[in-house]
């Protein structure tokens, strides 16, 4: 097996000796743009030695009663989380929301109008590229589209475009997808509804959750931040796997000095060196931050 590759590196974070007290709080399974299903993703996750785990799908809360039993099982707490894409001075920001009540509420509906925004963007790519000559689309445009696209709970994104360009012999990998027909500018540049930054935290807040800025890049949270802090944003993910070892150092700080707790994951989408729990925090951080949901009065099991 070749030195560095994905499957190596998995293959090595699940020998690594389990260590207790780590959390993942980023992930995304089917129900979003992730490769593998909450199943797998419990799976890997008990294999890295978590003992704490959010999948944090995009703009879905749809799995969470079905995959938090195995995570129990597994002896992990799982976290009911959502990655909400919301939007800040016309920007796009992508809020990490935890602690969710899992029922009925003005969050869930709005996710589903998000929902719904997401899959008439889908079906628009679709017919973007059937007008380009690709045979065999036809079939998801005209109604049901068949499992998994039309699975209830599901948000449907560009990475469901490429699995059925796949399936329809147009490309024969994700990368391909992506690389010949999806990150072309006509197709990236077709409109996505965006909640105002604030509505989504206040949705959160009044959901029984907390919420963290995702992945905030260095060039914006001089700028964003002390707004974000204004608006109610109670974290900052400050472990990431793209940020430098300064970067992280940084946002720490920044984070202490605004009174906010620190979240951090893998953003796991699949294999690849993203395997869940390869970025996680423990130990003190996460101690502190169970401190700060007990202030917040925001209910949790460990």
């Amino acid at each position: 097996m070749t030195r560095g590759s994905p499957m190596t590196t998995l293959l090595a974070s699940l020998g690594r000796p389990v260590s207790h007290g780590r959390a993942d709080f980023h992930m995304h399974s089917t129900w979003s743009d992730g490769q593998y299903s909450y199943g797998e993703l419990v799976d890997l996750c008990a294999r890295a030695g978590l003992t704490v785990m959010a999948i944090t799908d995009h703009d879905t809360l749809g799995a969470f009663e079905e995959w938090a039993p195995a995570a129990r099982f597994r002896k992990m707490t799982p976290i009911c989380g959502v990655e909400i894409t919301a939007e800040i001075h016309q920007k796009e920001i992508h809020i990490l929301a935890y602690w969710i009540d899992p029922i009925p509420s003005a969050l869930f509906d709005r996710l589903e109008a998000y929902r719904n925004s997401r899959r008439e963007r889908f079906l628009s790519i679709l017919e973007k590229l059937k007008s380009r000559g690709l045979a065999g689309l036809e079939k998801y445009l005209n109604g049901d589209l068949g499992k998994p696209w039309s699975q209830a709970g599901v948000a449907l994104g560009r990475r469901h475009v490429a699995e059925i360009l796949i399936a329809e012999k147009h490309a024969t990998s994700l990368r391909q997808a992506f690389d010949r027909y999806l990150n072309d500018p006509s197709i990236v540049g077709i409109p996505r509804e965006r909640i105002h930054a604030q509505e989504a935290i206040g949705l959160v807040r009044d959901s029984g959750g907390i919420t963290s800025w995702a992945h905030p890049p260095e060039n914006r949270v001089g700028e964003w931040l002390p707004e974000l802090v204004q608006m109610g944003i109670s974290g900052l993910e400050a472990e990431y796997p793209d940020f430098k070892n300064s970067w992280k150092k940084t946002l720490r700080k920044m984070a202490s000095y605004h009174g906010l707790f620190i979240t951090g994951g893998s953003d796991c989408h699949g294999p690849g060196n993203r395997c869940p729990g390869s970025t996680n925090i423990g130990g003190e951080e996460l101690e502190s931050l169970l401190e700060a949901l007990k202030k917040r009065n925001v209910p949790f099991t460990l």
